[in-house]
């Protein structure tokens, strides 16, 4: 019985030796994760306006739009997004009567409000897809809309 035993142990030392090798890797891209995408220094100059404009808006949350919706934050999404998180206050996704509509009047909204406010024209110039969840008032996510520059850049300047 000498055979199997010693060939457990190596394959249990093979197994140690991948495991440490996977969680080296792993820590490898962490890094530099951190290095390249964390350390502000090493930002893309168009994330860091983005973040700093997250920073300025998320100082004012939670912020109410109107009498049914507040924005609760935002965020520098990855690569060109930027993502606003809203809530409405009055009612669950089950009161919603018509989301289809809701959903058609939003988008048309910042749409609108993306193609002509000058104070966004950083989003424009830089082509930021706008990412907007809303949650009812349970929290719960029943809308995420997904407005691409294509939507907002006006063809005729």
């Amino acid at each position: 019985h000498e055979g199997p035993g010693p060939r457990y142990v190596v394959k249990g030392k093979l197994k140690v030796v991948a495991i440490t090798a996977v969680i080296f890797i792993a820590m490898v891209f962490i890094v530099k994760f951190t290095v390249d995408f964390l350390i502000p220094g090493n930002l893309p100059e168009r994330v860091r306006a983005l973040m700093k404009f997250s920073n300025a808006l998320n100082k004012r949350c939670p912020m109410t739009i109107d009498s049914e919706t507040v924005l609760d934050n935002t965020m520098a999404g990855e690569g060109n997004q930027f993502i606003y998180n809203y809530s409405l206050v009055n009612k669950t996704k089950d009161q919603i009567e018509n989301i289809n509509d809701l959903e058609k009047q939003i988008r048309d909204n910042i749409i609108k409000k993306f193609k002509n406010d000058e104070n966004l024209a950083f989003f424009r110039k830089n082509e930021i897809n706008i990412i907007c969840n809303y949650r009812d008032k349970n929290k719960e996510l029943f809308l995420k809309l997904d407005i691409k520059p294509d939507e907002y850049i006006s063809n005729s300047k």
